[in-house]
């Protein structure tokens, strides 16, 4: 799941947020928004790397010097903050005082509990759910989905690409409009089928903050997600599934 959000500041954030595969729906976003002329920064979690790759803008890292401040400042106040909130507070922080226009947010597992979800978003996305994080979601598909959907906001629209009667019913419980990416034809340099409905929850997400369909178009061809279904050679191909979904996906 992710979000878009504006704050006094006015910074907008997409939230997203559900499990690995929705990183690729935000790395197709990205260059919509920078190629529309936004200052755009992106808050996702894990890391391959370097923690500083949580912070981005366009192909910057929030510098070093930068993120040793914060992470002093915030300790300095911290009560008993987990890692993952202290990561989420430096983002918060470091968009606001950079004076980001847009801020992609990734939501992290928890959803309806998560550190990200105290900001009220433009739109909420959500791709799919699937079995992940069980000793802390409960078992079954639709105890997980109404942790997930913790996020949906009320007047705030959801972005969807399946249709969920549950997800649906819960969406209209709050006044929130349901939008269904459509079943366009896109074109993405990143590899796999998967990749396509990504893309078109991009594209829609891309039309409903209003950016150019050309604009759109031509940022998918510009996607680059290192890490995922990444060729280091001609014989050796990487990728980050890390559960059965994204297994699934993978092969």
């Amino acid at each position: 799941m992710w979000v878009f959000w504006q704050s006094s500041e006015s910074t907008q954030v997409y939230p997203y947020r559900l499990n690995q595969w929705e990183r690729q729906c935000i790395e197709d976003d990205i260059p919509d928004t920078q190629t529309s002329g936004k200052k755009v920064w992106v808050y996702t979690s894990p890391h391959n790397i370097d923690i500083r790759e949580r912070f981005e803008m366009e192909d910057w890292l929030i510098s070093e010097s930068d993120f040793v401040s914060y992470v002093t400042r915030i300790m300095e106040y911290d009560g008993n903050l987990s890692y993952y909130e202290r990561c989420t507070l430096l983002a918060f922080l470091y968009f606001r005082d950079s004076g980001c226009e847009y801020a992609i947010m990734e939501v992290g597992m928890w959803g309806r509990l998560d550190a990200t979800n105290i900001i009220t978003p433009i739109p909420s996305i959500i791709i799919s759910i699937s079995y992940d994080h069980m000793e802390f979601l409960r078992n079954t598909l639709e105890e997980i989905a109404r942790e997930k959907w913790g996020i949906i906001k009320p007047w705030v629209p959801v972005i969807l690409y399946w249709e969920n009667p549950t997800l649906e019913f819960i969406a209209n419980e709050k006044n929130a409009k349901v939008i269904f990416a459509k079943e366009r034809r896109v074109i993405t340099n990143l590899l796999w089928n998967h990749q396509l409905s990504n893309a078109r929850i991009a594209y829609e997400a891309g039309v409903f903050v209003w950016i150019p369909s050309l604009t759109i178009r031509e940022a998918l061809l510009a996607v680059d997600h290192p890490g995922r279904l990444q060729y280091l050679r001609s014989n050796l191909l990487v990728d980050g599934a890390h559960n059965e979904d994204g297994m699934n996906k993978l092969i």
